[in-house]
């Protein structure tokens, strides 16, 4: 998904509990998991550091009349989420391990785990 031509991926994991959704940038150092709450609720608070990494990613300056809110965010992503998915469409990890940057030995080309 695009917003102000980055891009960004999301996975949802259902096999967790809570279930997620992690959210990760291309070509940046960012990646975080929001919990899901029943009925497929969210809370759409953003830690400092985490909304000040977005605005700078997305060439976000502040704007009194025109605020960024975490909210604007997650309504850009909701209105790009798919409405159908596909069985065959499961994440590996190598989906997963360019965006966590928490792993043993995470400048290695390739994760197995």
């Amino acid at each position: 998904m695009k917003i102000n031509n980055v891009i960004f991926k999301t996975i949802y994991f259902i096999d967790s509990v809570p279930h997620s959704l992690a959210i990760g940038v291309v070509n940046e150092n960012l990646f975080f998991e929001i919990p899901i709450e029943k009925g497929f609720r969210i809370n759409t608070f953003l830690d400092k550091n985490t909304y000040n990494k977005i605005c700078k990613i997305l060439g976000i300056t502040f704007d009194q009349d025109n605020p960024f809110s975490s909210k604007k965010f997650f309504d850009e992503i909701h209105k790009q989420i798919p409405t159908s998915v596909s069985l065959n469409n499961v994440p590996k990890s190598s989906d997963i391990a360019p965006f966590k940057n928490d792993v043993e030995e995470a400048d290695k080309i390739y994760f197995c785990g």
